[in-house]
């Protein structure tokens, strides 16, 4: 009885351990399936293909359009500060003085039989300049300057044979302020051309005369003057030297005093008669300039 009771347990065991094998076996089967329903025999899976269809032209995309920020609107003429387009300088120079020969009818006073009176000066100041605009080829600048002069002329009258002579010189000091617009021209070298023209404003600050005779034997009557302020017209041609922030400027002009009387009785301030004259206006109608000055850049 032992001996089947212990064969009969070993059955049991055997049986038991074939079921435990079974289960577990079924089990992994079970667990491979469900990690890949569907996986074939081939080991490759057998899910349906998703087709996307693709449209063969796509519409362009429209390019990014760049922010363009606005520019700030360019100076006028130069892109120069005030200072930076601002010139100061001095003038020193000659002048020749022409005062013509007055007209006078027959019974009216005169002066030397009409003599046209005409001489030397010489002005010297300061002077500055503006530059307004430019461009490629002109710079276009306006000029105030403030200038002493020193005028003179002479007349005389005298015989036929030569032997008396009665001579007259006019002297006038005054003040200059020219007002003037100079077009110069611009390129590569350092000496510029220019064209100036503008009024200048002529205040007479004194003025005098002094008559003398020769083989006369009565002494010179006295000639009482007076000084002037006239309005001109000046005009005139320039060449500058450029230095850098220095400048040379050589001009020649030419003032027109349009103001100046016609005839003598004109030009007599005060005139009664023969014996009182009054006094003689000293102005000098056409004046010729010749000014050498250095300007410098601020």
């Amino acid at each position: 009885m032992k001996v089947i009771s212990e064969h009969r347990m070993t059955r049991i065991i055997t049986s038991n351990i074939l079921v435990f094998g079974v289960v577990l076996l079924g089990a992994s089967g079970a667990q491979a399936q469900e990690k890949d329903p569907f996986a074939d025999e081939f080991g490759e899976g057998t899910k349906e293909t998703v087709e996307v269809e693709v449209d063969p032209d796509p519409p362009a995309e429209e390019p990014e359009k760049k922010k363009v920020e606005p520019s700030e609107p360019e100076e006028p003429g130069s892109k120069r500060s005030f200072s930076e387009r601002l010139r100061v300088g001095a003038r020193v120079g000659g002048s020749y003085n022409h005062l013509s020969r007055p007209n006078d009818p027959a019974g009216e006073p005169t002066l030397l039989y009409g003599s046209v009176f005409s001489g030397p000066g010489l002005a010297l100041g300061a002077q500055a300049s503006l530059l307004a605009t430019s461009s490629p080829y002109l710079d276009i600048l306006l000029e105030l300057g403030l200038l002493y002069s020193f005028s003179q002329g002479t007349g005389f009258a005298e015989s036929l044979d030569g032997s008396q002579r009665q001579t007259i010189r006019l002297r006038s000091h005054g003040m200059r302020v020219p007002l003037l617009l100079r077009i110069a021209s611009r390129g590569e070298g350092s000496v510029r051309l220019s064209l100036l023209a503008g009024p200048e404003v002529l205040f007479g600050l004194a003025s005098s005369a002094t008559v003398t005779n020769e083989g006369i034997t009565d002494e010179p009557a006295p000639l009482f003057t007076t000084p002037v302020t006239h309005i001109g017209l000046s005009a005139g041609l320039g060449v500058n030297v450029n230095l850098g922030k220095i400048r040379v400027p050589l001009d020649v002009r030419l003032t027109w005093d349009p103001m100046v009387a016609d005839s003598t009785r004109e030009r007599l301030e005060g005139y009664e008669d023969f014996e009182n004259p009054g006094s003689y206006q000293v102005g000098f109608d056409t004046q010729l300039l010749f000014l050498l000055g250095v300007e410098y850049a601020l």
